[in-house]
């Protein structure tokens, strides 16, 4: 089954599994500035993304989402990327569709 997960802020559920620990950690990735993370400094999103041309920062963040996603939580297949917002009031906000995969079972 696919899920649209979009690139804000929310509780965090420490006890989640399943698929619900999946779109967590998805929208965990989106919400992340890279290098801000100690012991894991290329989770998240480019930030010199910020100020730059709308059509290049979307470029630069579906580059990031679809290089670094599956790498962070390789359960989630990326199925496309849409924005919310056309940068002008300072937001773009990622929307991911993804395909979760548990233990080898789509």
């Amino acid at each position: 089954m696919d899920y649209e997960v979009f690139g804000r802020r929310g509780a965090i559920n420490f006890g989640a599994r399943g698929v619900e620990e999946v779109l967590q950690n998805v929208r965990t990735y989106l919400c992340t500035t890279r290098f801000s993370v100690v012991l894991d400094r290329t989770l998240g999103i480019d930030a010199r993304v910020i100020d730059r041309p709308i059509n290049k920062a979307k470029a630069i963040i579906s580059a990031d989402i679809l290089g670094g996603l599956p790498r962070h939580e390789p359960r989630a297949k990326v199925l496309s990327i849409t924005f919310a917002g056309d940068g002008l009031d300072g937001a773009l906000t990622p929307m991911v569709k993804v395909w979760v995969t548990l233990d080898g079972v789509e």
